[in-house]
């Protein structure tokens, strides 16, 4: 019997990360009273959920039984708390996850922070974590709309996107570098050139490999990494050239780093990820119609 609904909350989550430290972290509960409370659940199943080792933590027969149906609870009391609000039985508060670098995009940031004013009574409560814990917590449901970069492997049959921001695609490079003056800088130019990319997976690896294959060569990619201070650090030491958007990439480029735009343009999309069937509250249609108007993006109907 399900005597504390937390409890499946934090099976769905240890169940993600395979690792007490690391689930521990992302509950903001410690890993000890973590132990305890996976212990206690499972005493009050009657069943094992782990079989536990010295190095990872592995889902009993019955925990791989279980788990889809603990995600099935925890997205139902998410539709829950949705339709409460939207029928004014709560406080009407958007979770909105987003980005940890959205300050950068002063005009988006501004615009999210004018929205209480176009929906009066509405709390938008944002709050910034890395782009894998984000989607993490969308599919834990601890969160129904965020903003990433990504907008690849979102398009399911539980969620659609909507692009409310586009920044061109720059190449940081050293200031002594022979094609800093330039205006522009074409494939062409830096094809004999070491890349620093994103993770391969990510929208703008794939875009940029297309680019280059398109241009007649393959890229030599040096470094794929997700900080965006590391890729400064590196292209500082000359190891080679970062491909970035152009706002990330005067954040990072310093006295000593110069960003300039590639030709043909390329764009990096900044997108609002959102349940595609579940019931969203009228303070969160507001929202998306919103950016929509915002940022002149084409209308579609939204689910109901």
């Amino acid at each position: 019997m399900i005597k504390d609904i937390k409890y499946l909350r934090e099976f769905v989550t240890l169940s993600e990360f395979r690792n007490y430290a690391r689930a521990a972290d992302e509950l903001f509960i410690s890993q000890s009273t973590l132990s305890k409370h996976i212990l206690a659940f499972e005493n009050d199943l009657g069943h094992t959920l782990f079989i536990r080792s010295t190095r990872r933590v592995e889902l009993s027969e019955f925990g791989a039984s279980f788990l889809p149906y603990a995600k099935a609870v925890l997205a139902a009391l998410a539709d829950c708390d949705a339709f409460l609000v939207s029928c004014g039985a709560g406080e009407s508060v958007i979770m909105l996850g987003a980005l940890r670098s959205l300050y950068l995009y002063t005009e988006l940031s501004d615009i999210l922070t004018c929205f209480p004013e176009v929906c009066p009574g509405c709390k938008l409560q944002i709050m910034q974590d890395t782009h894998d814990h984000l989607k993490e917590r969308l599919n834990r449901h601890e969160f129904r709309l965020i903003i990433v970069r990504e907008s690849v492997g979102y398009e399911t049959t539980d969620y659609s996107h909507l692009t409310i921001y586009t920044d061109p695609v720059c190449i940081m490079l050293p200031r002594d570098h022979p094609l800093s003056g330039k205006e522009s800088i074409s494939l062409t130019d830096v094809a004999g050139e070491a890349f620093i990319l994103p993770p391969q997976g990510t929208a703008l690896y794939g875009m940029f490999l297309d680019a280059c294959h398109d241009a007649g060569f393959t890229p030599d990619i040096g470094y794929q990494i997700s900080s965006k201070e590391y890729c400064a650090q590196l292209v500082r030491r000359h190891e080679g050239l970062a491909i970035l958007g152009k706002t990330v990439a005067n954040h990072y480029a310093g006295e000593d780093l110069t960003v300039v735009p590639l030709s043909p343009q390329m764009h990096e999309s900044i997108n609002l990820i959102y349940p595609k069937l579940s019931r969203l509250t009228q303070p969160e249609r507001k929202l998306l119609e919103y950016l929509r108007v915002a940022f002149a993006q084409p209308g579609g109907p939204l689910p109901t």
